[in-house]
């Protein structure tokens, strides 16, 4: 893995449109942490700030972690967030091509407007 790929990586996850889990972002955020500054050596963020702890812990947790593995993981993470989003995106459209489309809770537009009489 090089440089170029990491960066690639990063320009992709920029341009994810889908939602993300928060679980998600703070494991990508914490291999990127890695990959660019190594092991965290900052003081703990207070507990009561709730969304600075929790990006210090994701970021901890990569602890030991090589530069470069974090960048390999990072990479992987975001070629997985990608995929998804392709996929859905893909399932969406074939659902519209064949007159199914799903809303919100995977029911089809065919199906809601059946039940509602």
């Amino acid at each position: 893995m090089c440089q170029v790929e990491f960066e690639l990586a990063r320009a992709a996850l920029k341009q994810l449109k889908g939602p993300v889990s928060e679980q998600e972002k703070l494991l990508v955020y914490g291999l990127y942490k890695q990959a660019t500054q190594g092991d965290c050596d900052i003081p703990a963020p207070p507990a009561s700030d709730v969304k600075a702890r929790a990006k210090w812990e994701a970021w901890g947790a990569n602890k030991g972690m090589s530069k470069m593995d974090a960048m390999r993981g990072y990479a992987a993470r975001v070629e997985e967030l990608t995929k998804k989003e392709v996929g859905g995106m893909e399932r969406e459209q074939r659902g519209v091509q064949d007159g199914r489309h799903e809303g919100p809770r995977g029911q089809s537009e065919e199906m809601r407007k059946k039940a509602a009489g």
